[in-house]
């Protein structure tokens, strides 16, 4: 059985993509491993953050956005997997 190890990450808005992109990296380097990743930022919208993702390459699989809750304290969520290449 493989450890499961949770992270959660506070990366200011401009290293988003170059964090993004480590993870991608480690995981290309490392067959075998598996992120589930979910990302929330109250200062971007869905667009916003999908757009922020695209340079990572190689890219990403099963990218999903949804809103979260209602009314005020309603937020958008960007999720993914990342499966070992």
């Amino acid at each position: 059985m493989k450890p499961t190890v949770f992270v959660q990450a506070h990366v200011p808005d401009e290293l988003q993509e170059k964090f993004m992109q480590y993870v991608r990296d480690f995981d290309a380097a490392h067959p075998g491993c598996h992120f589930e990743i979910a990302m929330v930022n109250e200062s971007m919208t869905l667009p916003e953050m999908v757009k922020a993702l695209q340079d990572v390459k190689p890219g990403f699989a099963n990218v999903k956005g949804e809103k979260i809750g209602e009314g005020e304290s309603a937020y958008d969520r960007l999720s993914f997997i990342i499966d070992g290449t």
